[in-house]
């Protein structure tokens, strides 16, 4: 039948698909339009009914958009077509086709496509869509496995010797930022700084290792969507926990996404946020299962909530980043934590109350940064204890007292910032004797002069006209957030 032919039924058949099924050819006829697509699939309306199979019915209603043709625009409709032109897809198993699917309906979602993003960013005004930075294989390949290899079909006279000397000869390296295991099965996607637009969609749940939406077709572990910035997830990440239980990794820093944190993973390890736009979801139960957490990183979210205390019940977090929160409350939840390493919270100026003693029985502790919060009290004594400490960053707060001298006690401790609190005193010698460099203290059998002290402490920064330390490097906060770097010896 002939185009033209075709075409004259349009009258009576205006919202019908037709699909002539040939062996390499197809002919789609939608709405008023006639689209001629190199489909490999012999029968397609076997294969559309095999994804929604094995799919088991995500978004069918948005798959089937390519037979309601009022809007021919659907992601996983461009998606499904795509998938019906691979080489030897009729032979695929249903893992494959749904890797294949699951692939393109992430590009077809995030390729050039605007979003609330874009549309409110006058970057993007009177020009074209940019599209991804590098998509190799992604879109012009079809004989192209995401796992790597070229695909053929196999004809008469095909021997198996002939089929591995073709793949040998013409294996490719599958497609860009996809990793796959020697099952075939993708594990990582990574896509960072690619210039990913649109939203992402769920469909990439398709390839988790297990869950209501499992295929096969993925045993993912680790998704990196970094400095993607004007990439949404239309302000849901719910689809995060059917990732499955093999996800580790997720990170999302410097993207569009927002909303609300959704139920991590139970074995998630490293969990990546920094400078998205959520502002919700930080609650206990959506760290419940979350019981391999390591890295946390939440910096520059807007939550306007207290840490949640589920925190300190997770056996091996030991990075958390917490800046720039809106926190609220203290720092009680944080009370036994058994593994914390890193606790950086800055720059939340809701977050009060004291340096609780407790905090010294934390020995993990190597890096601590609550600097620019509104705390209160002194310096524990006990703050003796954290012997790994290696950096302390506690300045413009409402400190007072005095330093205590079982700081000392830090023999690691590199940097040192107190600057911007109202304490009183001197910083004693038990700490300024860690310090590297040439000082005078006063009282010791040094009586006039400087002596070299071969320390670790290189920076210590405090309100030096108000509190005498003989070893400081910088004397006030704009001291110490220009870099002004004072020799210890000339106070």
């Amino acid at each position: 039948m002939s185009k033209l032919l075709l075409s004259s039924y349009m009258s009576f058949f205006r919202k019908s698909l037709w699909v002539l099924s040939l062996a390499t050819v197809s002919l789609f006829v939608i709405s008023d339009e006639t689209i001629l697509i190199n489909a490999e699939s012999v029968e397609i309306d076997l294969l559309l009914n095999r994804l929604i199979d094995v799919t088991n019915g995500l978004n069918e209603s948005d798959l089937l958009e390519f037979i309601d043709y009022d809007d021919y625009t659907a992601y996983q409709s461009k998606a499904f077509l795509r998938l019906s032109q691979q080489v030897g897809v009729d032979d695929f198993t249903d893992a494959k086709i749904a890797q294949y699917y699951a692939l393109y309906c992430i590009y077809y979602a995030t390729n050039a496509v605007a979003n609330s993003i874009t549309d409110e960013d006058v970057r993007f005004q009177n020009i074209t869509m940019p599209e991804w930075l590098v998509a190799e294989n992604w879109r012009d390949e079809t004989n192209v496995d995401p796992c790597g290899g070229t695909t053929i079909t196999p004809t008469n006279g095909t021997t198996e010797t002939s089929i591995a000397a073709t793949l040998f000869a013409t294996s490719g390296g599958g497609w860009y930022g996809v990793t796959c295991d020697a099952e075939g099965r993708v594990v990582a996607l990574e896509l960072y700084r690619n210039i990913l637009t649109g939203t992402l969609p769920e469909e990439i749940v398709l390839l988790a290792s297990d869950g209501p939406f499992s295929t096969g077709a993925g045993n993912l572990g680790k998704l990196d969507l970094f400095k993607n910035e004007f990439l949404s997830n239309g302000g849901d990440s719910s689809w995060m926990s059917n990732l499955g239980s093999n996800m580790t990794t997720i990170i999302v820093e410097g993207t569009g996404f927002s909303g609300d944190i959704p139920l991590l993973p139970e074995n998630l390890v490293n969990f990546n946020i920094r400078n998205a736009f959520y502002t919700g979801g930080l609650t206990d139960g959506n760290f419940a299962f979350a019981s391999r957490l390591n890295y946390l990183n939440l910096d520059g979210n807007m939550f306007n909530t207290s840490i949640p205390v589920t925190l300190r019940e997770l056996p091996d977090l030991e990075y958390v980043y917490m800046s720039d929160n809106l926190l609220v409350g203290d720092l009680s939840p944080l009370e036994g934590s058994p593994a914390i390493m890193e606790f950086w919270a800055d720059g939340n100026p809701s977050l009060t109350g004291p340096l609780f003693s407790w905090l010294g029985s934390m020995t993990t502790l190597a890096s601590l940064s609550l600097a620019y919060n509104n705390l209160t009290g002194s310096i524990p004594v006990e703050f003796g204890n954290l012997i790994k400490m290696e950096q302390m960053w506690l300045q413009f707060n409402g400190l007072t007292g005095t330093v205590p001298t079982e700081l000392g006690k830090m023999t690691l401790l590199r940097h040192l910032e107190l600057e911007s609190n109202a304490f009183t005193g001197v910083i004693h010698a038990s700490i300024c004797n860690n310090t590297e460099g040439s000082f005078w203290v006063p009282g010791t059998l040094q009586t006039e002069g400087s002596f070299l002290v071969p320390g670790t402490l290189q920076t210590v920064g405090a309100d030096c006209f108000d509190l005498w330390c003989p070893c400081c490097t910088c004397c006030d906060l704009k001291e110490c957030v220009s870099g002004v770097h004072r020799s210890p010896s000339i106070l």
